[in-house]
């Protein structure tokens, strides 16, 4: 995981996408590489490999009860992003919605 965060800082994506891809294996209750795999892969342009990745950050957060509170709302607009490259604008507005109701003030919960 470590590796991967600087790497991603470096801008070397796809080496950042395969630590982040071998931490989701070590370590499968952990929200944080699944949320780094998916903005490696949306940046590399593989959206629908990012919305996967983020739908189950999603549910590894919201099976993780309180522990993953803080990154459920960029969880939330990350995973809005990527429906919006696919063009599903209600979805989209769900998940901008979720981000509204978890923190009022980020700019996406506004928009």
């Amino acid at each position: 995981m470590a590796i991967g965060r600087v790497l991603y800082d470096q801008q070397l994506f796809k080496e950042a996408l395969v630590c982040f891809k071998r931490a989701c294996e070590l370590q499968p209750t952990d929200v944080r590489p699944h949320f780094g795999a998916g903005n490696c892969y949306y940046i590399v342009g593989r959206y629908n490999e990012g919305k996967d990745e983020f739908v189950l950050a999603l549910d590894v957060a919201e099976a993780g009860g309180n522990q993953w509170a803080y990154l459920l709302p960029q969880i939330h607009v990350n995973l809005g992003i990527s429906l919006e490259v696919e063009g599903m604008a209600i979805s989209t507005c769900e998940h901008y919605r979720e981000v509204a109701i978890l923190c009022p003030t980020h700019f996406r919960a506004k928009s």
